[in-house]
């Protein structure tokens, strides 16, 4: 899949790290948003260019949505470190291979 996905989940991840409540979202709360950006992920997906076929999308989609909520369960054993762009980008990268 191309770059501007990761670069979606990037910002997508910053929203989720920069809301007032993720001071107090917990493990549970972080799983239960999984779904949210599985569809979110899923919809730009189908909003994109590229050429996957569907399974390769849905595929695609869950490897990173398990990236996402990995990298926020991480912050919240960490819950004074800044939240920083190349740091997601990295992580993501990462993951998803």
């Amino acid at each position: 899949m191309t770059s501007y996905m990761v670069i979606h989940a990037t910002s997508l991840t910053l929203d989720i790290l920069t809301s007032p409540q993720f001071e107090r979202t917990n493990s549970r709360d972080i799983e239960a948003y999984s779904d949210d950006i599985y569809q979110l992920i899923l919809q730009r997906l189908n909003d994109g260019t590229g050429h996957a076929t569907p399974q390769e999308q849905h595929t695609y989609a869950h490897k990173l949505t398990s990236a996402i909520v990995s990298y926020l369960m991480t912050c919240t054993k960490a819950p004074h470190t800044t939240p920083c762009a190349d740091d997601i980008i990295y992580w993501l990268n990462q993951q998803i291979r």
